[in-house]
């Protein structure tokens, strides 16, 4: 059968209309399908390529195999689709990915529209077919890779729990346990048939093997419609999760009631009752948790990581629906990082200095690394031509600049957010203070209130502090509160103007984790007057000595960021992660109750843009992030997979760890588009 294949530039509009009109997933269980990157990076070479030239048209093929006049193409062929070198071949396993791929790297997704049309002019394969599922948060999402599981049959000849039969089982993390169950009675009714001398299976249950120092069978309740995405289970290169069929005979016992279980490299293991050995995964003694009982344990694992860390920003050529919609691929844990860069990247106030190109008048030091570094990711981010970043170069240079990042373990986002602010104020230092920065001072000293003093006092040193440090960074994202001193004993007080680009607030102590705490709560605890301990006496010049001394935080109107980034103090000085939920306000916060020199008709509004989130633990976990995108849409941003939530998890105030508020003029909220 020949086929009309359309000319390069026709191609590329075909697919571009393809790609704006099906790039994400609108419903559960839509096609998606894989494409291995090299292919699909020579294809785009060959399309933009013709489209400069206007060749290209390729004559009608046979048995997929293009015709083509050579001498008129600017560039070759792709050739049919291969994407043998994506699949996990070693293990026969059908159409699973080898570990570690990485989107935008090492393969592409694309829609079905999308992968019928390539199919379609090049021929070739194999398929490899993905679904979209809801992820926790209650996204959709393209599941790569569908759960691996080990699963086996209760042996009656061979002991309780053997490996005889065991083979490899792939499924969605959106398949509920009970369909599970129902997988393996179709997969093992003729072994057990034939091991029972006729019986067939009525009556079957299901254990979980955790395997670590010892050797943990954990029952699985198949009642109810959790899902296996929930169980908490996670698996890797050498951890896969393993599960054993039990059956219920015609005599009424169960196979693993008959007799104990044999002894394993780990131990002995006694005949199973049913029920949970660890707590929190799915079983009878977990109902309580909700979500029928699920409560994932399980640490993050990723698939993100690069075997081959890239030395180069790039972009996967791929149109983004919107522009600054972006995925990053994880180069090895570096969600800290790409988590931390999409909440900056759309605060609108930061990425107008580097895409109005302002930053490049604002020089006195000729090093500018990290300015270029992060205009160049903007740049890829807002060209609309990409959907996924690989920041190759710029994680190159962020270890450069300062060796806490260099190499791949996990670090603190707050601690990253601080340095690329600084670093960009270091390099971004006017040589000398705006004059529109001098503060307007009240006269007539002996007339002033003790806030007017005060607001004097703190108009000095932010003017003293800004002759020396100035910069459009610091324009946008610093503030300065005050800190003041008061001796309890004659009242002498002494005041210390604190610059903050990061405003740390601690989350108030609770008698119940589940208890759910207000950042308005957290800036009381902040702001609140608090008697220092006898360890912590201060010098009173008046009373010259050591005297017992009170401290009290103010913020002051002039004083305010045009940006607030808020960390909330999850990670404890004994390395115990903080899960107290904190809610704060999406669509307008307003600072005006906890400013010293404020009045009823100061409207000190912000809005949030985006949310840094932690899960796990202290020293490990994961990080990902909300962001409100120029369109108005809040979107999900886990490293490079970007997703549109039906609406913001309650888990986002379990999980909030860096908030980012831009200051608005109005009064009236801006309604958040989910």
């Amino acid at each position: 059968m020949e086929i009309d294949c359309p000319s390069g530039p026709e191609q590329a509009d075909l697919v571009q209309e393809l790609q704006l009109a099906h790039s994400e997933p609108t419903f559960e269980k839509e096609k998606f399908f894989i494409v291995d990157s090299s292919w699909y990076y020579n294809w785009n070479t060959f399309v933009e390529a013709s489209k400069r030239t206007g060749s290209g048209r390729l004559k009608k093929r046979k048995e997929n195999v293009p015709q083509i006049d050579a001498k008129s193409l600017p560039a070759s062929l792709p050739g049919p689709i291969n994407n043998r070198d994506l699949l996990d071949t070693e293990k026969g396993n059908g159409d699973m990915l080898k570990e570690f791929l990485v989107n935008g790297f090492d393969y592409e997704i694309v829609s079905e529209h999308e992968w019928v049309a390539l199919k379609q002019w090049y021929g070739g394969g194999p398929e490899i077919c993905r679904y979209a599922i809801r992820n926790d948060k209650g996204a959709l999402e393209i599941e790569v890779y569908p759960y691996t599981l080990l699963v086996s049959i209760a042996s009656v000849k061979h002991g309780s729990w053997d490996y005889t039969y065991e083979r490899e089982l792939h499924m969605s993390k959106s398949d509920t346990i009970s369909a599970l169950l129902s997988t393996l009675n179709r997969l093992f009714t003729e072994v057990y048939k034939e091991e029972s001398r006729g019986e067939m299976i009525n009556e079957s249950r299901m254990f979980f093997a955790k395997f670590g120092d010892d050797f943990k069978p954990v029952a699985l309740n198949t009642d109810g419609e959790g899902k296996l995405g929930e169980t908490g289970w996670k698996e890797s290169s050498t951890h896969i999760p393993r599960i054993l069929l039990d059956i219920k005979g015609a005599n009424g016992k169960w196979v693993t009631e008959v007799e104990k279980l044999p002894a394993t490299k780990k131990g002995v293991v006694a005949s199973l009752p049913y029920q949970s050995y660890e707590p929190g995964y799915y079983s009878e003694s977990t109902k309580k948790n909700g979500k029928d009982g699920l409560k994932s344990l399980a640490p993050y694992f990723s698939r993100n990581a690069v075997s081959t860390i890239p030395t180069a920003d790039f972009g996967n050529k791929k149109p983004s629906k919107q522009k600054g919609v972006c995925g990053f691929v994880n180069l090895g844990n570096t969600c800290y990082m790409n988590a931390s860069l999409q909440s900056l990247s759309h605060i609108k106030s930061f990425t107008d200095i580097f895409l109005d190109d302002v930053y490049k008048s604002e020089f006195e030091n000729q090093s500018a690394e990290m300015t270029d570094s992060v205009a160049s990711i903007l740049e890829l981010m807002y060209d609309g031509k990409n959907s996924i970043i690989t920041p190759g170069s710029f994680k190159s240079k962020l270890g450069k600049l300062n060796a806490t990042f260099k190499g791949y373990r996990q670090h603190d986002a707050e601690e990253f957010v601080s340095f690329i602010l600084h670093k960009l104020s270091d390099e971004m230092r006017r040589p000398h203070l705006d004059e529109r920065m001098s503060p307007a001072m009240n006269s007539d000293s002996n007339s002033l209130t003790d806030i007017e003093k005060l607001e004097n006092q703190s108009r000095s040193a932010l003017l003293k502090y800004r002759q020396k440090n100035n910069s459009l960074i610091l324009d946008v994202f610093e503030g300065q509160y005050v800190s003041r001193l008061q001796c309890s004993h004659c009242d002498t007080a002494s005041n210390t103007f604190e610059p903050f680009v990061v405003l740390s607030l601690a989350i108030p102590e609770t008698n119940s984790m589940s208890l759910t705490i207000n950042l308005e709560n957290c800036l009381d605890e902040f702001l609140k007057t608090e008697t220092l301990k006898e360890t912590e006496r201060w010098y009173c010049s008046q009373c010259n000595g050591l005297m017992q001394a009170s401290k009290r935080i103010s913020l002051l109107k002039d004083s305010l960021p045009h940006v607030l980034i808020v960390q909330l103090k999850r990670f404890s000085s004994l390395g115990v992660k903080i899960n107290t939920p904190v809610k704060f306000p999406i669509d307008l916060l307003d600072l005006q109750p906890f400013v010293a020199n404020a009045s009823e008709r100061d409207h000190l509004n912000y809005r949030l843009c985006a949310v840094t989130e932690h899960t796990g633990v202290c020293g490990g976990g994961h990080y990902t992030a909300y962001a409100r995108c120029i369109d108005g849409v809040w979107r999900y941003f886990n490293d490079a997979e970007v997703t549109r939530p039906s609406h913001l998890s309650e888990s986002i105030y379990t999980d909030a760890y860096l908030l980012f508020y831009e200051r608005v003029k109005v009064r009236e909220p801006h309604n958040s588009v989910i």
